[in-house]
């Protein structure tokens, strides 16, 4: 029995397509508005080709010209000549000529690319690896995204009767994760604001939906240092995690998800450790790199210049 949580939206596309449109959101509410930049430098065009996929990896069915062009706020026209475009190029895929549109694999090229050479995917994959033969459960490694807690890698035991799976691309919601907890408790109090403001949804029985009581759990994940979920988003599943550090904030969660029957206290505190651990290892290598870049700036400064003055 494999348990593939896709919660948001039960959306109809491929995860792994819809991640490369998921890392390109901001922390703005997804509002028909919001899709666009509000900053007055945008190139209109462009801007509003990537209106659309974000449109597209938002709904939960494939839409046509005239749904895109009523959220996007343009003319029927206008719209159907930019999810042409996108069409052209494989980032869309419509269903028959002047039928529906959804999420083209085109985009699984670009997805790949950006979690094969993201930093913290490099830093953190050896880790990962360890983590995952250590505790023997399901390992995640997520960040977050204005739509909720985006999961960049997962791995989990092989041979399982009860599996847990997060593949790349996967969204969740912030309050009833242990690592969307995670991330709005050492970050942003807007992030945590702008959550409350559009309601607390209810997953299970145990889902966090009282605003109160959420503030009081995320000052509690301030004070232990990790957080727990234990049949908040599923009833059957429990997970512990912990932050991970980039530059001075927080700029991931780590998770360890397993069957809610076997979160006991010692095994919290097992996984606890474990995390921390692990998350210690990825920041330390995210130094590595960040220095190593940095050193390589300085070796290639003068010869750059070197070479300019040379062919000037």
């Amino acid at each position: 029995m494999k348990f593939d949580f896709i919660h948001c939206n039960d959306r109809a596309t491929s995860v792994i397509t819809g991640a490369v449109v998921n890392t390109m959101r901001n922390d703005h509410a997804a509002t028909p508005a919001g899709y666009l930049a509000d900053h007055g430098s945008r190139v209109q065009a462009l801007d509003r080709g990537l209106a659309i996929l974000d449109i597209l990896a938002d709904a939960d069915r494939p839409m046509g010209v005239s749904d895109i062009a009523s959220v996007l706020r343009v003319s029927l026209p206008t719209a159907s000549r930019l999810a042409a475009t996108l069409r052209q190029r494989g980032l869309l895929h419509q269903e028959v000529r002047g039928g529906r549109y959804s999420l083209g694999l085109g985009l699984v090229r670009f997805a790949r690319g950006a979690l094969d050479s993201h930093p913290l995917e490099l830093a953190s994959a050896d880790v990962l690896v360890g983590l995952l033969a250590e505790l023997d459960d399901t390992i995640s490694l997520a960040v977050p995204s204005g739509a909720g807690v985006l999961y960049v890698r997962s791995l989990s035991p092989p041979d399982r009767i009860f599996s847990i799976s997060f593949p790349a691309g996967k969204l969740l919601p912030y309050h009833s994760t242990a690592t969307g907890k995670v991330l709005l408790a050492f970050g942003s109090s807007e992030r945590v604001e702008d959550l409350i403001a559009h309601g607390l949804a209810r997953r299970t029985r145990h889902t966090i939906t009282d605003s109160g009581t959420l503030r009081q759990a995320l000052a509690r994940v301030r004070e232990c240092g990790y957080a727990v979920d234990s049949g908040e988003g599923d009833v059957n599943v429990g997970c512990v995690a912990v932050p991970v550090h980039a530059r001075g904030e927080v700029t991931a969660a780590l998770g360890c998800s397993l069957a809610r029957a076997e979160l006991s206290p010692q095994r919290v505190e097992q996984i606890v450790e474990a995390l921390v651990a692990a998350a210690e290892a990825i920041e330390a290598a995210l130094t590595r790199s960040t220095a190593q870049g940095r050193a390589n700036g300085a070796q290639s400064g003068p010869y750059a210049r070197k070479h300019l003055e040379g062919t000037s």
